[in-house]
Formats: C-alpha cells, sequence, structure tokens
C-alpha cells in the first residue's frame, strides 16, 4: 500500500467510507465528489478558531475597559458557550448538501 493510500485510510474511520475507493478514486476527486466530513475535523477547526478569538476578545475587550480581569472573565465564559455552538453548527452544516457538487 502507498502512502497516498494510508493517508486516505486515516482520514476514514472504515473501508465503508470510502466509496470512491473502488479503483475510482482519482476519477472521484477530478469530478468534485465531495468527501465527507468527520467531527475529528469539526473539532479541530473549532479549537483552532477559537484560539483566534480568545486572543481577539482579550485584545479588544481590554483596550475598550483597560481592566484585565474584565477582558479575561468575558473571554472564558463567552469562550465556553460559543464554542460548543460553533462545533454543532460545523455538524449541522456538514449534513446539509447545499452547495457542494456531486
Amino acid at each position: 500500500m502507498n502512502t497516498v493510500a494510508v493517508r486516505i485510510l486515516i482520514e476514514f474511520s472504515s473501508l465503508e467510507d470510502l466509496n470512491c475507493l473502488g479503483g475510482a478514486l482519482e476519477r472521484c476527486l477530478l469530478e468534485g465528489v465531495p468527501l465527507k466530513e468527520y467531527w475529528r475535523r469539526s473539532l479541530a477547526k473549532a479549537i483552532t478558531y477559537r484560539i483566534v478569538i480568545i486572543f481577539l476578545d482579550i485584545t479588544v475587550i481590554y483596550l475598550m475597559t483597560g481592566r484585565l480581569d474584565i477582558a479575561l472573565g468575558f473571554m472564558i465564559v463567552s469562550n465556553v458557550y460559543t464554542s460548543v455552538a460553533y462545533y454543532f453548527h460545523e455538524r449541522i452544516w456538514n449534513k446539509i448538501s447545499w452547495g457542494k457538487t456531486k
């Protein structure tokens, strides 16, 4: 098995998920058949997005108030509930076929 095949297998949770792989993966990729996005990818996107937002929140609120305690308090509270909301938002959009090619 070559390294490309190994990388592809790592991205999918089972062989059943590789519906394009019956010797036609290249055709599927060239035709723009969308690959399913798994929860791990959505979680990674949510975490990296949150890291950026944390720094933006602290910076802007500190510049507005001049108080680090208020900036940190707001950052903690807002980033907990918005991280959860973003993750579920991603998972819902992953199930919507609108805007995806077939």
